[in-house]
């Protein structure tokens, strides 16, 4: 199926990973950087100019605001104030806005604001829900990416910004965000709690000693979630025997090599639009990711190995909802072993 190509272009940076694991996209009318940062709490002081790296780095809850004409664009890294629908029924004051975000399970959320109507699609949506005439065109309903692109696709045909590479290396009105959630001191996700995986020996150990002894098992269960299931093989032996630094060198190089081959392989089996699961080329996209995610837990540096292993693993599209799930407590323990550095 041909996709529309601005559409096709959103999956495209969302597959490339290059959209972030957690992010909150929001397009609104009539609003300035201060007037989005008085909306949010705070105030001209909380604004200064910067690019998403540089505000990443920070490490503090921010929102960068780009205003072209009567629209403004909001991206929210790590957050989601302005997708709130009481948020954004504030920012649009009447007139019409648009929000998209995810996380890192892909759990999607769009909210579309039009004077007092107020529609809310979640993933999936049902069929034939989204009645917005500027997306008739546009696949929400074909899974995860092909929804989440066709959102970013409307908020683009709506205010006429466009996220692209080039965007996102630009400055833009950073607003430091205040009066955030203090940290409960717990790190493990709320919705992992009492799920009955948490029993299986190999995750218990890692959730009940999360200290940095546990990064090295980390990345290596980030990396057999999903290589048996892409095809990629067994690669337990491997990840969980101890090896010298050679062959650990050796054996990551080999991994690495071998996803650049299945991504050339891949390239060959591409098509127009966003290939559908189950075909050769997401196959073998898959494929690859998964062999990145075992060369990454071959890694010599245990935190940098435990965060990409999991990072990669992400990356391949299709994971069932326990795959999702396991992924996420891994992550969010290696996050959490960081923070206590």
């Amino acid at each position: 199926m041909s996709y529309p190509e601005d559409m096709a272009r959103y999956a495209d940076m969302l597959d490339a990973g290059m959209l972030g694991e957690h992010m909150c996209l929001s397009w609104c009318r009539g609003h300035t950087p201060q007037s989005v940062a008085e909306a949010l709490g705070g105030s001209a002081a909380d604004i200064s100019l910067m690019t998403l790296p540089e505000a990443v780095d920070e490490a503090a809850p921010f929102a960068l605001v780009d205003v072209r004409g009567d629209w403004a664009l909001i991206a929210e890294p790590f957050g989601g104030r302005v997708g709130d629908p009481a948020m954004l029924r504030r920012l649009a004051d009447g007139g019409r806005a648009l929000s998209v975000s995810w996380n890192v399970e892909f759990d999607v959320r769009l909210v579309h604001l039009r004077g007092d109507q107020v529609q809310i699609l979640v993933d999936p949506p049902s069929r034939g829900q989204v009645v917005v005439p500027d997306a008739a065109d546009l696949p929400f309903g074909e899974g995860v990416v092909a929804m989440l692109a066709s959102g970013l696709a409307l908020g683009e045909r709506l205010s006429g910004l466009r996220v692209n590479a080039e965007w996102l290396r630009l400055p833009h009105a950073r607003i430091r965000l205040r009066g955030g959630v203090a940290s409960t001191g717990s790190w493990l996700p709320e919705r992992a709690q009492g799920h009955p995986m948490l029993a299986e020996p190999a995750l218990a150990e890692i959730v009940e000693n999360p200290t940095p002894s546990a990064l090295p098992r980390i990345a290596a269960q980030a990396a057999l979630t999903v290589a048996e299931s892409t095809g990629l093989g067994d690669v337990r032996a491997l990840l969980l025997a101890p090896l010298g630094d050679r062959e650990r060198s050796e054996q990551q190089g080999r991994y690495e090599a071998m996803a650049d081959r299945l991504l050339r392989d891949a390239a060959g089996e591409s098509s127009e639009g966003v290939a559908p699961l189950g075909s050769a080329s997401v196959e073998l996209h898959n494929r690859a990711r998964a062999a990145l995610a075992v060369a990454a837990a071959l890694g010599d540096d245990p935190q940098e190995s435990a965060l990409l292993a999991v990072i990669r693993a992400k990356q391949v599209r299709g994971l069932d909802t326990d795959a999702r799930l396991r992924l996420l407590v891994l992550g969010e323990c290696a996050r959490y072993i960081q923070g206590r550095g």
